[in-house]
C-alpha cells in the first residue's frame, strides 16, 4: 500500500503523518472505495485529467494500464501551480518514453488563467476528446470544468473530487418534512435546504459517514418510501426500497429510512 500525502500545516491528517508517523507506525485503513478504476475501461481511448493531488487515483489507473502494455491511447493532462509541485514526475516521464501511445502533458499554471483547464486548452495540447473515456480528479471546481469542456464529445465521464461542491443557493422556499427512522423507531423533521446527513446529525442521530460528498457510500442507507433529490445531479428519486447517499440527498417529501 502506498500513500501519497502533501503536507498541509493546517491539516489534521497530513500534519500528523509528517510530524509523528515513523517506521513501525501502525495505521488502520478502511475498505477502499470509488468507481474510478482501470477495470471499468473499455478499448476506447482514455483521457486522464488531474488537478493537483488529483493525480493520485489517476496514477493507479495509469500504472494498471502500463502493466497491461498500454493497450489503447492514453493522454494525461496534469495541472499544478508550479513545476516543483508535480508528483510522480520522473515516473510519468519514464512511462511516456516507454509507451508510444501514452502522451504526457504537464501544465504549470503560475496563476496564468489562460493555462487552466478549458476546451481551448485541451485543443491546444492536441488532445482529441472525441469518443474518449474521461477520468477526472481534482477540486470540485476543476472537476466541474473538466465535465463542461469534454461533455460535447466524450464517450463517458467519471470523476472524483477531493473538495465538496459549494452549497448551492436554495431555489425553493424552505419546507419541512417528517422522516420516520424504522430501525430506531424515531420521527424527526428535516428541512429541504439541508442534506439528510446534516439534518440527522443536527438532531443527535449518529450516522456513519466518510467522504461527505457522495463518493464512498459509507452513509448510504435504504429509503423505504418517499422522494429525495440528489444535490449533485438534481435527479429526483421517487423509487421505494432503494439506497440513498445521505450526504448528497435532500428530502422532497416525507420519508421512511432504514435507520
Amino acid at each position: 500500500v502506498e500513500l501519497t500525502v502533501r503536507h498541509d500545516p493546517s491539516g489534521l491528517m497530513s500534519h500528523w503523518l509528517f510530524e509523528h508517523a515513523h517506521k513501525g507506525t501502525v495505521l488502520e485503513l478502511e475498505t477502499v472505495f470509488g468507481d474510478m478504476t482501470a477495470d471499468t475501461l473499455s478499448d476506447q481511448p482514455v483521457l486522464l485529467l488531474a488537478g493537483g493531488s488529483g493525480i493520485t487515483p489517476l496514477m493507479s489507473v495509469l500504472r494498471a494500464q502500463a502493466q497491461s502494455g498500454m493497450p489503447q491511447r492514453v493522454d494525461l493532462a496534469y495541472w499544478e501551480t508550479t513545476e516543483a509541485n508535480f508528483c510522480f514526475a520522473d515516473e510519468l516521464q519514464q512511462l511516456a518514453e516507454r509507451f508510444g501511445n501514452f502522451r504526457l502533458h504537464l501544465i504549470a499554471t503560475h496563476q496564468d488563467v489562460g493555462r487552466r483547464i478549458s476546451a481551448t486548452r485541451l485543443a491546444s495540447l492536441g488532445i482529441d476528446v472525441e469518443g474518449a473515456q474521461v477520468l477526472a480528479c481534482g477540486s470540485s471546481g476543476f472537476v466541474d470544468q473538466a465535465r463542461q469542456c469534454t461533455a460535447h464529445a466524450a464517450a463517458s465521464f467519471t470523476s472524483e473530487a477531493f473538495t465538496p461542491r459549494p452549497i448551492a443557493t436554495p431555489t425553493s422556499a424552505e419546507t419541512h418534512f417528517t422522516v420516520e427512522l424504522t430501525t430506531s423507531k424515531r420521527r424527526i423533521e428535516v428541512s429541504n435546504q439541508q442534506s439528510l446527513l446534516t439534518a440527522l446529525e443536527q438532531q443527535g442521530i449518529a450516522v456513519q459517514s466518510g467522504c461527505r460528498m457522495g463518493i464512498c457510500n459509507t452513509c448510504s442507507c435504504k429509503k423505504i418510501a418517499g422522494v429525495t433529490q440528489n444535490t449533485d445531479t438534481n435527479i429526483v428519486d421517487a423509487n421505494t426500497n432503494t439506497n440513498v447517499r445521505l450526504c448528497v440527498s435532500q428530502a422532497t417529501s416525507d420519508l421512511q429510512l432504514a435507520l
